[in-house]
């Protein structure tokens, strides 16, 4: 299993890489969201872990383009954010963690935070699915709605696999 931490702050960074690698993810850290977004498709990571404080405008784009790239829709995303900044939109593949206020200038996750990172990262431990699948479709909690119905993201999934390419 394979997660990457998207972080500015070194104490933030060893605080969940030390508590990724006790729940066996490999872990990689990317300090450039725009870079990150860039080399998503080749690292096909299980779990992307945000620190909001340090990208407050990033996470949505890396939300949405997870949602939108086939092989990265089982991708999950932690989110974590200072109990001042307000709830996020609700996003299918986005769970929220919020930090005390006093901790979030750069300090080790509190011991509630870190047991609530405990629990996401061995819930998606247990739920994984395989990225490289012929069809994936997102899970969505009870009460949201992607959009679109299941039968039609799976032919959706079946005709984007099955075009072919004629060479001019």
């Amino acid at each position: 299993m394979f997660a990457v931490i998207l972080s500015e702050d070194d104490a933030f960074y060893r605080s969940v890489a030390h508590r990724s690698r006790l729940h066996k993810y490999s872990v990689i850290r990317y300090r450039d969201p725009i870079k990150l977004a860039d080399n998503l498709p080749e690292l096909k990571p299980e779990l992307i872990i945000i620190r909001g404080q340090d990208f407050p405008l990033h996470w949505e784009v890396l939300a949405s383009q997870l949602l939108c790239t086939k092989n990265l829709k089982a991708t999950r995303i932690v989110l974590f954010l200072a109990e001042t900044m307000g709830t996020p939109h609700t996003w299918p593949n986005v769970s929220t963690l919020y930090e005390p206020t006093g901790r979030s200038a750069g300090s080790a996750l509190s011991e509630e935070t870190s047991k609530g990172l405990s629990a996401l990262l061995s819930s998606s431990k247990n739920s994984r699915s395989s990225h490289d699948s012929p069809v994936s479709t997102p899970t969505f909690p009870a009460g949201q709605s992607s959009g679109l119905s299941t039968s039609r993201l799976i032919r959706a999934a079946g005709k984007s696999s099955s075009v072919k390419v004629n060479n001019l």
